[in-house]
This record gives structure tokens, C-alpha cells and sequence, in this order.
């Protein structure tokens, strides 16, 4: 595939190599699930070919940063399991539901909103649950944790996936590394069975 911009740059972007190097982390991380990460138009490679590229090589899962990301992923591969790491935006839980994505949810207010939606229809629509163990930029506060678990128990309601971000991966030996896997298994431990994630790009 060739990207060309109206200033006479060229882009080649190997969707053959890309669906390769999907194929080579899934067997390095044999035993888990591998998702496939394409917010930022797939980085730049485009997400709707780089998407179908990704689905044709076995990704199932994808990761998006944006409703309108995810929306362009579920016209390229109707099949997939789209997660939105932004979270729900205000007001936009019926596009979510319609489009058939997953918000990752990060805060209390986002939360009531995507519970209510769920109360309203009676439909425990699938969502994730982002923790902030230390990168300080998005997530639920540990210290919330037990309260998220016994209020979704109370509704019988079980998240998709439980996940965090390391902010030092880049550094493999760094002592916040350790810190945060610490940290995010406190949090494991308050959401038993549930699928839990803390690589990034690094990671």
C-alpha cells in the first residue's frame, strides 16, 4: 500500500510485514491474548487497511483511542472486538452501543454513565476498567478499586478486562516497573478471572 501526500511525500507501508510482526509477538505471548493496537490512523500506516491486514493475520481484538477510530475499525473488519481507551464520551453511550464498542472506562462519572445506560436497557453492555498505578494521566484511583468491585457485583455485572499503563516501560530494569506490576496486582486480586493487561508499547 502507498500513502502520498499533496506535498509529494510518499509512504510504503508492508502490510505483509505488519501482519507478520503481529503474528511473531502472538507467538512470543503464546498462552495470552494479543491485541492489536491501531489508534492514530494505525500510526500512521492507515487503520482501516492495517486492520484488515491485522484481522487476516488473527488479531481479533483491537484497541482504539477514539469513538471515531473505532467506528472506522468496525467498518474495516465488522467482526472484531473493539476497545476505546479514551473511555466513554459524554453523552455518546448509545453511538458506543450502536457501533458495538467497548469503552474503557477510566473515571466515576464515566462509569454511572455506562452503568445507567445498562440499568435503562436492562443489557449489560461489555466494557473495560483502566486503573492508574503511577503514569498519572487517565484511570480509576486504586483507593476505588473494592468500591467498583462490590458495586458491579451488586448489579451482577463482570468487566470485560481490567488494564493499566507503565509509564517508565521504555526502561525495562526501572523500580517503577516493579511498583506499578505491584500495584496492578492489588488490583487484580479485587476482580478475580476477569482479563488483565499492563503492556504497552514497550511493555
Amino acid at each position: 500500500m502507498t500513502l502520498t501526500s499533496g506535498l509529494g511525500g510518499q509512504l510504503n507501508i508492508d502490510l505483509g510485514a505488519l501482519a507478520r510482526n503481529w503474528k511473531a509477538l502472538d507467538k512470543v505471548s503464546a498462552g495470552v491474548l494479543t491485541a492489536a493496537v491501531v489508534k492514530a490512523d494505525a500510526y500512521g500506516t492507515g487503520i482501516e487497511a492495517a486492520s484488515k491486514a491485522l484481522y487476516a493475520a488473527g488479531a481479533r481484538f483491537f484497541f482504539v483511542a477514539t469513538p471515531d477510530e473505532g467506528m472506522a475499525v468496525r467498518a474495516a473488519v465488522p467482526e472484531a472486538h473493539i476497545f476505546v481507551l479514551w473511555g466513554l464520551y459524554p453523552g455518546a453511550a448509545n453511538l458506543y452501543i450502536r457501533q458495538n464498542l467497548m469503552p474503557v472506562l477510566a473515571s466515576m462519572s464515566q462509569l454511572d454513565e455506562w452503568l445507567d445506560k445498562c440499568l435503562e436497557r436492562n443489557e449489560a453492555y461489555p466494557a473495560g476498567l483502566h486503573f492508574d498505578t503511577g503514569i498519572n494521566r487517565t484511570g480509576f484511583r486504586l483507593s476505588e478499586a473494592s468500591v467498583i468491585r462490590e458495586r458491579l457485583e451488586r448489579l451482577g455485572y463482570a468487566p470485560q478486562m481490567i488494564m493499566s499503563h507503565l509509564a517508565c516501560a521504555d526502561t525495562p530494569n526501572h523500580e517503577k516497573n516493579r511498583t506499578q506490576l505491584a500495584l496492578f496486582g492489588s488490583v487484580m486480586a479485587q476482580f478475580p478471572g476477569i482479563p488483565a493487561s499492563l503492556a504497552n508499547s514497550a511493555g
